[in-house]
């Protein structure tokens, strides 16, 4: 149990590490990504992308948290957690179709957020692995992916009237070397299971 519980931790944070600062670089970089790759009518989709990485970002986390339940062999809490997840996702759905389709993605993030407290409630139970503690553990990374937005939406201010090609590059370039950095100077936990992985895969290669 406590290998179980050890193991489930690193994948936890190391998808955190990795889907975090994607889905924060997105939310950033869409205005000039979609400007720069597509035509001027797909423009207004913008916000609808920006919503939809919300969801991108806790969709891994709920699936390991299911995969979780079911390593335990406890299917018969997997089943529970589905049926309530898409219990509600069914019944946001037909209270906010009237809206519009922000509507339809807002009340979407909102049930994503109550599916992952719901599944890792449930698996950290299993796990010995407490909801709170869980939470502790993704918090930093929550906190290098804000800081990875906020530092490529400011260079999108800063560049504004430059080329859409230049700002997406210097955005890119810009919230990558910050998060590495942070990374490295905060010493996070996960960066080191990175390396680590990436060394092995690429030793197999040689």
């Amino acid at each position: 149990p406590v290998k179980l519980r050890e193991s489930y931790r690193k994948v936890l944070i190391v998808i955190a590490f990795l889907v975090f600062p994607a889905m924060a670089g997105l939310i950033a970089v869409a205005e000039n990504m979609f400007d720069a790759l597509l035509n001027p009518k797909w423009m207004p989709a913008v916000p609808y992308f920006r919503m939809l990485c919300l969801i991108g970002l806790m969709m891994p986390i709920i699936s390991v948290n299911m995969n979780a339940l079911k390593v335990k062999g406890r299917s018969n809490l997997f089943l529970r957690v589905e049926i309530i997840s898409k219990t509600l996702f069914v019944v946001t759905l037909l209270a906010t179709i009237r809206y519009g389709v922000a509507a339809i993605i807002w009340g979407q993030v909102v049930c994503s957020f109550a599916a992952l407290l719901i599944g890792m409630g449930f698996s950290g139970r299993q796990l010995g692995y407490r909801l709170d503690r869980q939470c502790l553990d993704l918090l930093p990374y929550l906190l290098l992916a804000i800081t990875v937005w906020a530092s490529a939406s400011g260079i999108n201010y800063i560049m504004d009237g430059f080329n859409v090609w230049a700002k997406l590059g210097i955005q890119i370039l810009t919230g990558t070397s910050i998060y590495v950095c942070l990374a490295l100077v905060c010493r996070v936990e996960a960066w080191r299971d990175v390396t680590t992985i990436v060394r092995e895969i690429l030793a197999k290669h040689k």
